[in-house]
């Protein structure tokens, strides 16, 4: 029971590591729109990985060799997304009338369709990556993970286990940025490293495209 867990806990620790577009998104959304919306952003990524977590758990490891014929559709899929996000961090107006107190209630006061669009954006990133669940099974097989016999207890301990170890990552990492880099870069840094941002997804979506 626990060490099924466990060995979910640091299959989806580990995977959720690498700086990759998500941890870029959810480090720009923290700093600019708050902890809340940092960790919907990192939430959406840990259901993403704890559906791929179910699929392994079913013992459905030739799912991924069904899906490769269809790389290039979801290397298709997923660059125009990143071409698309920053695209809209690029050409996003920046509000300049609003005082610093305004800003920070903006901040604070999110909406429902802003959480959703902070999840959405990154489950479907997750989901599209075909490394995603590549990853899960050469990680599972490292850790000497072996069939679940269809046990639902096994299956539920290990994808809880997934879930937790991926959503850790991205509490911690939203509330690093959120609390302690937020204090120490102010709105002109902030402005530009939206940019930066929205150049990286471009060029990351362009390699999409030619991968």
């Amino acid at each position: 029971m626990f060490p099924l867990f466990f060995k979910g806990f640091t299959i989806g620790f580990t995977l959720a590591l690498p700086l990759g577009p998500i941890g870029l998104l959810c480090i720009q959304r923290s700093l600019r729109y708050g902890f809340r919306i940092g960790l919907m952003t990192g939430l959406g990524a840990a259901t993403a990985d704890a559906l791929c977590a179910i699929i392994i758990a079913l013992g459905l490891t030739s799912f991924s060799q069904q899906i490769a014929p269809y790389q290039k559709w979801t290397h298709f899929l997923g660059g125009f997304f990143l071409l698309f996000l920053g695209w809209q961090l690029l050409c996003k107006k920046e509000d300049h009338h609003f005082s610093k107190k305004q800003n920070k209630e903006r901040r604070g006061s999110a909406s429902a369709s802003s959480y959703g669009s902070a999840y959405g954006t990154t489950f479907f990133l997750t989901i599209i990556n075909p490394l995603t669940l590549f990853s899960f099974i050469a990680l599972g097989a490292a850790l000497g993970l072996g069939s679940f016999h269809q046990k639902k207890l096994d299956i539920v301990n290990f994808v809880l286990g997934v879930f937790w170890g991926s959503l850790s990552w991205w509490l911690l990492l939203s509330g690093i940025t959120t609390f302690l880099l937020h204090r120490l870069i102010n709105e002109k840094t902030r402005k530009l490293m939206d940019k930066i941002s929205g150049l990286l997804f471009l060029i990351l979506g362009v390699t999409l495209f030619f991968t």
